[in-house]
């Protein structure tokens, strides 16, 4: 992932050229590969480069147009490279190995902003162009990589980390407290759908929404969206083998694309579905030719101890595909802190962390680091739109496919009971062919519990449960502006589409770039154009003839997975690994919340510090009982320690940026109105 970053004075100043070095100076875990900077008058673009691919070799960015009109910096990747230089061969001519910025550029000179119908990738990018005077950025249709700007009608100010524009001294570091209590609802932390999109955990900045883009000129910004799932576009075959063999074809492609490179690949292997798909998907490529080898290395997180190790699975991809591997035991990895203690200092601080074992994916990264591996395939996010939903009962209706909905309700019966099943045949099966005006509202009520009836502690502060509550009120108005599916099934993994930016964006400074084949925009919208019940099948030949999930996984990888994979029914969860964190790990815990180091968390008034740390207290004794503690009691402690940590990170940043005041603004201000009590024994 390379970074750029860029400056465009509305007002007709200079370029400060000493910022926009600053801002790449910053980031050098964005671009190994050297900095270079343009100005001219009052715009400046800059680019620290991560060449993976052959073509990055030749690159040389800010770049520039065949009639030197555009500058562009470019952090990003095309993947329909074929396709997209046949489209432009008419235009432009014969095109040599062009790179992805060249073609980008010609893209550009071709059909303007309307070249983003066309580009198929990961990618942020700016461009100036001379002749109209303009800026035009864009980011791509899953928000891969990063864009975050500040525009305050006289300078627009873009990069790709929150920490470079920090760079600039009249950009204050100050946290979004609307966005932080956005976090802590059950949608802002499971979907990136449902937040606000343009939306930064700082106030004051924003984020480019994927799938938009940005014009910029002395007028003003307008943001324009230039991609949407087309929920009328629908895939039905008389075959049901079809979708399996549309899927594998897709799939192959997304893979395909995605192991070019100019050095060795690596892959995450959990030995669950998704990685385990990519990472035989890839092999069987590499067996056919249809992809350069330049070494693979797939990279695991291993457990000795714990009952989330998946080894026996891992070996099975191995075994089949004779896969080069590299291992972390992570039994020891499973704290939310560094346990060198520089965890601040060597923080990301776009956003606070919500991986479950982050210290463990950090050595696994730094691992294929310092093994030369730049490129990672990850799987990580496929469930959004490949696992399928139960929901089927109207698409079943719908296609009058009255065989299967009779076999499905039979299969229902036997697991929930004959009143259950057809209570819910008729609540999901019947309800949603009523008019449209009527079935919504059941739909909002009964798929989106969560945002009806919200949980939330008691150990936040009266004032930051209302924001929470408020920004509930505002995803519940979210929903009502989404495209409109027929089938309810289809509407709710819409809705699941995009995984929290914690999901797929790097979270380590480390110069690796993830790469996501389960993202790519054609299998998206092939997967959201099948039929519900062809991604969630009914099992009629088992003895309790139940159903599951990942139809399309399942049937179109077969002979590609291994069997053990491919006919799994169960996940692996880390409920041993929130077990070994509170046991091994709970002195972090007291170190974060003790009263004498006053939680940034509580002086910002997000929690009651003395609730909490009764909470805290009480848990961490019950973690040495047998019964334990519950998990959702372990997932909450958790959120609100990663949240400490990153403002910890924050705070940290801005005392190396050098930028006024010794602490968080507002911090020190709320904390003499609202005064911090010691931690006590008080139960949450």
């Amino acid at each position: 992932m390379s970074g750029i970053a860029g400056i465009y004075c509305l007002d007709g100043r200079p370029v400060d050229r000493g910022l926009l070095q600053r801002m790449l100076d910053c980031v050098p875990h964005l671009g190994p590969d050297g900095a270079r900077t343009w100005a001219a008058g009052s715009v400046g673009l800059g680019c620290r480069q991560l060449r993976t691919t052959e073509e990055s070799l030749h690159e040389v960015q800010p770049a520039v147009n065949r009639d030197r009109t555009c500058r562009l910096v470019f952090d990003g990747r095309v993947d329909n490279r074929e396709e997209l230089i046949d489209r432009l061969r008419p235009e432009i001519g014969k095109l040599e190995n062009p790179t992805d910025v060249a073609l980008v550029l010609d893209a550009y000179d071709v059909w303007g902003v309307d070249c983003l119908k066309w580009v198929v990738g990961d990618f942020a990018f700016a461009l100036w162009d001379d002749k109209v005077r303009r800026l035009f950025c864009a980011r791509d249709t899953y928000g891969i990589r990063p864009f975050y700007y500040r525009f305050d009608e006289k300078r627009f100010v873009f990069a790709s980390e929150c920490a470079q524009l920090f760079e600039d001294p009249e950009i204050s570091v100050e946290v979004d407290d609307d966005k932080v209590a956005e976090w802590f609802t059950w949608c802002g932390i499971q979907c990136h759908t449902y937040r606000d999109l343009s939306r930064s955990y700082f106030k004051g900045i924003s984020e480019l929404p994927f799938a938009h883009y940005l014009i910029v000129t002395r007028a003003g910004a307008r943001l324009h969206k230039y991609w949407e799932i087309d929920p009328g576009k629908e895939i039905r075959y008389r075959d049901r083998g079809q979708y399996a063999e549309h899927f594998r074809e897709l799939f192959k492609e997304s893979v395909r694309c995605r192991l070019r490179s100019a050095g060795p690949v690596g892959a995450e292997l959990s030995g669950g579905f998704d990685s385990s798909s990519i990472v035989c998907t890839a092999h069987e490529l590499y067996s056919s030719a249809a992809a350069a080898n330049k070494g693979f290395t797939a990279f695991s997180l291993v457990f000795d101890e714990l009952g989330c190790d998946e080894r026996p699975l891992i070996t099975s991809v191995l075994d089949k595909y004779s896969v080069a591997s590299r291992f972390v035991v992570a039994d020891g990895l499973c704290g939310l802190l560094d346990p060198r203690g520089d965890e601040p200092a060597r923080s990301k601080i776009d956003y606070p962390n919500r991986l479950v074992i982050h210290e463990a994916g950090r050595a696994l990264y730094r691992l294929a680091h310092e093994s030369g591996t730049r490129i990672m395939l990850s799987g990580d996010g496929a469930e959004n739109h490949v696992i399928g939903t139960s929901f089927v009962w109207d698409s079943l209706v719908r296609s009058w496919e009255w065989g299967e909905l009779l076999a499905r309700l039979g299969a229902e019966c036997l697991q929930s009971g004959v009143r259950s099943s057809l209570g819910r045949l008729v609540r999901f099966g019947l309800v949603p062919l009523l008019p449209h005006g009527v079935s919504r509202s059941y739909y909002y009520r009964w798929m989106h519990t969560e945002l009806e009836r919200p949980v939330i502690p008691d150990w936040f502060t009266p004032s930051f449960r209302d924001r929470i509550l408020s920004r509930v009120v505002e995803q519940k108005k979210c929903l009502g502006g989404f495209p409109k599916f027929k089938e309810w099934g289809r509407q709710l993994e819409y809705e699941f589409l995009n995984p929290g930016r914690w999901v797929i964006q790097m979270p380590y400074p480390l110069p690796v770039e993830r790469r996501f084949p389960y993202h790519d925009r054609r299998l998206v919208e092939f997967c959201l154009a099948v039929p519900p019940e062809a991604k969630y099948e009914h099992l009629a030949h088992t003895r309790r003839r139940n159903i599951r999930g990942r139809v399309l996984q399942r049937h179109g990888l077969e002979g590609i997975l291994p069997e053990a994979i491919r006919q799994c029914e169960i996940k692996i969860n880390y409920t041993d690994v929130y077990r070994r964190r509170f046991r091994d790990f709970g002195s972090d815990y007291l170190k974060l919340f003790a009263s004498r180091a006053e939680p940034i968390a509580g002086k910002l008034g997000y929690i009651d510090a003395t609730r909490f740390g009764g909470v805290l207290s009480d848990a961490l004794r019950l973690s040495e009982s047998p019964q334990g503690v519950p998990a959702i009691l372990h997932r909450w402690i958790d959120q609100v320690a990663q949240l400490e940590i990153w403002l910890r990170a924050v705070a940290s940043r801005q005392k190396r940026l050098s930028l006024s005041g010794s602490s968080l603004p507002g911090v020190e201000e709320r904390a003499r109105r609202e005064a911090f009590r010691p931690a006590g024994n008080g139960r949450g």
